[in-house]
């Protein structure tokens, strides 16, 4: 269940997202609002500038610049152009860029001299208190389960229900350094991208109460990924026999929250 400040929160958003405002050169637009705690960057272009390059044809210079607030993180820019010709004809291109750029040049195939422009700047960023769901829990694998555990005790600190570790197993049943660890996750919401999972887990092998050694293994996953293999470098058993496995998992969700502010400039080329 959503909180209802997360419903407020994704219904800002979903507006925010069909909002396209045109503003004159060197104003910000910025639909989504800056003051709570998931504020927007804003986002000045400072230049659109048109040239020939030799060998390279006409191109568009579009430089801006960015003010990312404590509580979000660029993720990246999408960059489009128009371009209207002498003939009025109109040309467009598109590029995307890392959010650490602040310049790009976009070419543009026009048969005409130009006569006026359009520069969109879309940008994409992550607030920081929404960007991932943590997962905990303890697995007990032994002879009497086959070393395959399922459901795991301790509870997952997100805070939407369904998120949950699910198993962690031996490798092959009998592989001393190798475990398959699996979970789920909740449906998420369009304005989220899942991006990566990260997991970390423990391993302490015991012999009755005695502990024989422990052990640690990361792994980081792609999007939609729900199971993977961790393997620690060496066990500290060469058997089996009598050995009962504590797994202590911990698996990081990251998203993207795809939100969006968008800038439009519209200028003339010089003559």
């Amino acid at each position: 269940m959503y909180t209802k400040q997360q419903l407020i929160f994704a219904v800002a958003i979903m507006l925010a997202m069909i909002i396209n405002v045109i503003a004159q050169p060197n104003q910000v637009t910025n639909p989504i609002d800056t003051s709570g705690p998931f504020g927007a960057p804003t986002v000045q272009i400072t230049e659109v500038k048109g040239f020939t390059a030799p060998g390279s044809g006409f191109q568009v210079r579009v430089k801006w610049a960015a003010q990312t607030p404590a509580t979000s993180r660029l993720d990246k820019f999408e960059i489009s152009v128009s371009v209207r010709d002498s003939n009025g004809n109109t040309r467009t291109g598109n590029q995307t860029a890392a959010g650490t750029v602040r310049e790009l040049v976009i070419p543009v195939s026009i048969t005409a001299k130009p006569v006026s422009f359009q520069a969109n700047i879309t940008t994409f960023f992550i607030p920081i208190a929404q960007q991932k769901r943590d997962l905990n829990g303890t697995f007990v694998l032994d002879k009497g389960n086959g070393f395959k555990a399922s459901g795991a005790t301790g509870q997952s600190t997100s805070p939407v229900a369904g998120n949950t570790l699910t198993k962690c197993e031996l490798a092959n049943g009998t592989d001393l350094k190798g475990f398959d660890v699996a979970w789920r996750l909740a449906p998420v919401t369009q304005d989220l991208s899942e991006r990566e999972a990260r997991i970390t887990a423990t391993f302490t092998y015991k012999n009755g109460n005695q502990v024989i050694g422990a052990r640690t293994a990361n792994a980081t996953v792609g999007p939609g990924t729900r199971q993977t293999r961790v393997t620690v470098s060496a066990a500290p058993v060469t058997s089996l026999v009598n050995v009962q496995i504590e797994a202590v998992i911990k698996v990081e969700v990251f998203f993207n929250l795809i939100q969006r502010t968008v800038t439009t400039l519209n200028g003339n080329f010089p003559t």
